[in-house]
């Protein structure tokens, strides 16, 4: 991943504090899932801005409302019938995030590292056309994968929770070649089984050295201030709602509501946009993973963030997406974690810009040959 320069302070703990938000019995029949479009969409969205200022709560969105490959994403819900709102932050060790989300060109490295044949969907050919980066030649046995001419530094998208983990066990066992088993892809920061992906139970294992974030790693690097020890609305160090622009060096702009030409858009590319951590398009760009199992019978997997096609509210805080785990869309990315200071066999180490004695930002870094 890019290099970060280090700047060491002491390592501590995280402080235990975290963000609440009240659950939202009673709210109106808009916001509850339904057929009837005048209660989904841009309707429920009017409504609910109006809740959010007078109630202080906070919407759970279990998946983006969009059609991709061919699948029709339920409506916008808020009944909280599954899983109520709560407190998100609450982190109890020093961790550190990569600074920018997972590029095509390092999913091309971890492709052709596994990816010869064709198997466990780590690659889809979406991802070889639109807004996708990446391409594939050859047969299967003997695949092999490139980044689109000029779209290496995009963030990879298509990748569905699963190619999502296996990405983050390649990375936890030092980025080996060979067949997808127990030690390249298989096992590692997740044990992947057919009976723990189809019931949606896979957990990160104890002594993970590179995993997905956590949903209160994920929020926090993304919202917390270390500084001021206060949370924000947005990633970008503010309470003022992002406003989707263009790349360049204006403070608080994204790539959201398709303000960049409607696709995907380098890495960082917005100059300004670093959050008080230090980390990059945790709002805008592609939606991204976290370990946390959510919806309708625990059946998703989270994301957060909102992405290149999302109206800039689902940029925020008070915005959760849950999608099923198998789905891989336009709009999802990969966002990976570690613990501080983990030596991982294979890796650079990991270079550490200490933000605070509390926060530990980095970027995984693959050796030289």
């Amino acid at each position: 991943m890019p290099a970060i320069h280090a700047r060491s302070r002491p390592a501590r703990s995280w402080e235990i504090s975290a963000r609440c938000f009240a659950s939202t019995p009673g709210l109106p029949r808009a916001f509850r899932s339904g057929p009837d479009p005048d209660y989904t969409g841009a309707a429920a969205r009017a409504i609910l801005d109006g809740v959010l200022a007078s109630r202080g709560i906070r919407i759970e969105e279990n998946t983006q409302n969009e059609r991709e490959n061919g699948i029709q994403a339920p409506p916008i819900r808020a009944d909280k019938s599954t899983q109520s709102q709560g407190c998100f932050g609450s982190v109890g060790t020093v961790y550190q995030i990569s600074r920018f989300e997972v590029t095509n060109s390092e999913y091309v490295e971890f492709l052709n590292a596994v990816a010869v044949t064709g198997t466990n969907t780590v690659y889809i050919p979406s991802m070889g056309v639109g807004v996708g980066g990446i391409l594939r030649s050859g047969i299967s046995g003997s695949y092999s994968y490139a980044p689109i001419s000029g779209r290496g530094d995009l963030p990879v998208n298509y990748v569905s929770f699963w190619p999502a983990a296996r990405f983050a066990n390649w990375m936890h066992n030092g980025q080996p070649s060979g067949s997808q088993d127990n030690s390249t892809t298989e096992d590692g920061a997740y044990t992947l089984t057919p009976a723990g992906m189809s019931d949606n139970t896979v957990s990160r294992n104890p002594g993970a050295a590179v995993f997905l974030p956590s949903e209160d790693e994920w929020y926090k690097a993304a919202y917390y201030d270390t500084g001021s020890t206060a949370y924000f609305d947005y990633s970008e160090g503010s309470d003022t709602q992002t406003t989707c622009a263009s790349p360049g060096a204006i403070p608080n702009t994204a790539n959201c509501n398709n303000a960049a030409g409607g696709d995907v858009t380098d890495v960082g590319s917005y100059t300004a946009g670093s959050n008080p951590n230090g980390t990059f398009d945790q709002g805008g760009n592609v939606s991204e993973w976290n370990e946390s199992v959510m919806g309708p019978g625990d059946a998703h997997r989270g994301r957060r963030g909102g992405s290149f096609g999302d109206s800039p509210i689902n940029l925020a805080a008070s915005v959760r997406f849950g999608q099923s785990p198998t789905l891989a869309q336009s709009v999802g990315g990969i966002r990976l974690a570690s613990p501080a200071a983990s030596p991982v066999p294979g890796l650079a180490p990991l270079a550490l810009v200490m933000l605070s004695s509390i926060l530990a930002v980095a970027a995984l870094k693959r050796l030289p040959a």
